[in-house]
């Protein structure tokens, strides 16, 4: 079996208390990881398809 393994990580520590009343991360430092995480799992994807 197969496997691709991307190599970055984040975690969200006091995850309740991490996002506002519309669901968004409250800072910013941690939102652009996310975006960041997000972007190379998204590249790595489309090289994959």
């Amino acid at each position: 079996m197969g496997s691709l393994v991307l190599s970055s990580q984040f975690a969200v520590r006091s995850a309740y208390q991490a996002f506002d009343v519309q669901g968004q991360l409250t800072d910013e430092g941690m939102a652009s990881r996310v975006v960041s995480f997000a972007e190379k799992l998204v590249s790595t994807a489309q090289k994959l398809a």
